[in-house]
């Protein structure tokens, strides 16, 4: 329980999330780049597998990569993420 408590107050990194809006903007930029710069936060990678993870979309597999979570919520829920995040 406080890992959980913890990795909730990682700050994220300003740089990082700009870079994650810029990808999202940029409509040649595919899933595994958007994942990669994610990666690099680690506050907005676990809070994002998190939400995906949650009761509220009722998943019957946990989903446990970056990647899935991006198809899974889609730009728009993971572009609040990162925002909220930081």
């Amino acid at each position: 329980m406080a890992t959980k408590i913890a990795s909730d107050q990682l700050p994220s990194l300003p740089q990082v999330l700009v870079r994650i809006l810029d990808a999202i903007r940029n409509d040649n930029t595919d899933y595994r780049s958007i994942a990669e710069i994610i990666r690099q936060d680690s506050g907005v990678a676990t809070k994002l597998i998190s939400v995906a993870n949650s009761s509220f979309y009722g998943r019957p597999k946990s989903c446990q990569s970056i990647e899935r979570a991006l198809l899974f919520l889609g730009t728009d829920i993971v572009k609040t993420i990162a925002i909220t995040t930081s």
